[in-house]
């Protein structure tokens, strides 16, 4: 079902349809939130608190953007609350881990997914190097501040379009370009004994 019947559904207390919702977008946001986060539990609860706060909010949502904008802002918004009350140095954690990470299946991740180090048919040697790129490109993540962090996210890794961005982060587009330029110098920065 397309997004608006399921959304007009939801409007009317269709819990079924909010599921198919969250079945159809729950690996996205869930990327989202461990790309900005950095640690596969938080991401977890901010994920499942994203799809709580717009299941609670889905009267008063207007169509002026898709749901899919809608909830990426929604957990955009979270993970920056989330680096306020914890202003702490992020936690990092190995991106393949042994937990079950979802798998996209969707999105333009410039690295690989969560849980997903490459083709089962790379040899050892080229999965060890991913998985090490992997994690020196998260770490380099985490070091930045939520602003820039959110904006090369959402344009660098899951290839949202600047218009897009310009309406879940609530800044012009200018202000994400210019974001994003500060992002990806800082990140070429921190990772220049790397590449």
């Amino acid at each position: 079902m397309a997004d608006t019947t399921l959304i007009y559904k939801c409007k009317k207390n269709d819990r079924q349809a909010f599921n198919e919702l969250v079945v159809k977008y729950q690996h996205r946001i869930f990327n989202l939130a461990y790309r900005m986060l950095g640690h596969h539990q938080e991401a977890e609860d901010v994920c499942q608190q994203a799809f709580i706060n717009a299941y609670n909010n889905i009267k008063k949502f207007q169509k002026k953007s898709s749901f899919m904008t809608w909830v990426y802002q929604i957990t955009v918004n979270l993970c920056h609350n989330y680096h306020r009350k914890n202003i702490k140095q992020p936690k990092t954690q190995a991106l393949y881990g042994n937990e079950t990470t979802p798998d996209a299946t969707s999105g333009q991740l410039s690295w690989g997914e969560p849980g997903n180090p490459g083709n089962p048919g790379d040899n050892p040697q080229q999965v060890a190097q991913i998985k090490e790129r992997d994690q020196l490109i998260q770490d380099a993540l985490n070091t930045l501040n939520p602003e820039l962090k959110s904006v090369i996210v959402l344009r660098d890794v899951e290839g949202h379009p600047y218009a897009e961005i310009s309406q879940m982060l609530k800044c012009p587009v200018g202000t994400v370009r210019s974001r994003l330029t500060k992002a990806r110098e800082e990140l070429k920065d921190r990772l220049k004994n790397f590449v």
